[in-house]
């Protein structure tokens, strides 16, 4: 199975972020140090992805688990065996191609979006992880209608 990660899930699991209450951090812990020891993570050729958990992950404090979950990436990023890699295409409409042209996405964070063709192009067996994001919550009918396994965490 390819995971998919949305950013929040490495900023909850980056020191136990203050506005998450400690069992959904420990959700975000234990899922990343679980794709570490036995999982496929989903990541784009282009990097986006890699960029925006640079981006948002802590490295001003001590840096925590999802830190540590980044710098494994970018050290593992080319191991097949724990990295798929996809091409993401660039879409003015839809933000890429792949994502769904349901009306129900139209309002879905233009940014989040990569994740969602990412988790679609990994095919069936795939899972699209989040945390203390209530977008992904507020469209999971729609994201699951169109094909997207979500865990929510």
């Amino acid at each position: 199975m390819t995971s998919v990660v949305d950013t929040n899930v490495l900023v909850l699991a980056d020191a136990g972020s203050s506005h998450a209450e400690p069992a959904r951090a420990n959700a975000c812990i234990n899922y990343l140090r679980e794709l570490q020891l036995d999982g496929l993570t989903g990541l784009d050729a282009a990097g986006e992805i890699l960029k925006e958990y640079s981006r948002n992950t802590d490295k001003r404090k001590q840096p925590g688990v999802g830190h540590a979950f980044l710098v494994w990436l970018f050290s593992n990023q080319y191991v097949v065996s724990h990295v798929a890699v996809h091409t993401l295409n660039p879409n003015a409409a839809r933000g890429y191609l792949g994502f769904p042209a349901d009306p129900a996405l139209a309002s879905f964070d233009r940014s989040d979006r990569k994740f969602v063709v990412v988790a679609l192009t990994s095919g069936a067996n795939h899972e699209l992880a989040y945390a203390a994001d209530s977008d992904w919550a507020d469209h999971a009918i729609a994201l699951r209608a169109n094909g997207v396994n979500l865990r929510a965490l």
